[in-house]
């Protein structure tokens, strides 16, 4: 199992992944933005069967946070505070799953597996 751990730092290539970082706030200026710039730490790790991305989303509940995955991104909004990453083409998006306990958020992303061979039939005109 490898674990990549995420500096966070713009736009960035971590393993398979493509992690780009932005404020739900775009406004820009004031305290309140300031508070939005924290970025939760997340952690990667690649297993056989899967990937797991976990955050960290101390205080936040379930309705504070939004997932969505949409043209091979995942976007996580968490706290004001919006990151994109860039799946790798194994991850099957329809079966990405997220469960949230003790101030962490996992998300699981299953790889796709092997295509299996199989006979294609011929047909006569």
């Amino acid at each position: 199992m490898n674990m990549l751990v995420y500096r966070p730092f713009a736009a960035k290539m971590t393993g398979s992944f493509l992690i780009q970082d932005y404020p739900a706030n775009r406004t820009g200026g004031g305290l309140e933005d300031k508070k939005r710039q924290a970025r939760p730490r997340v952690d990667i790790i690649e297993g056989e069967q899967e990937f797991l991305l976990q955050a960290d989303v101390p205080g936040l509940s379930r309705e504070e946070l939004r997932l969505e995955v949409e043209d091979g991104k995942l976007t996580l909004e968490a706290g004001g505070y919006e990151r994109v990453f860039v799946l790798p083409d194994e991850v099957e998006a329809g079966r990405i799953g997220a469960a949230l306990a003790d101030g962490v958020l996992t998300v699981t992303l299953p790889k796709a597996g092997p295509e299996e061979p199989r006979r294609i039939a011929v047909t006569v005109n």
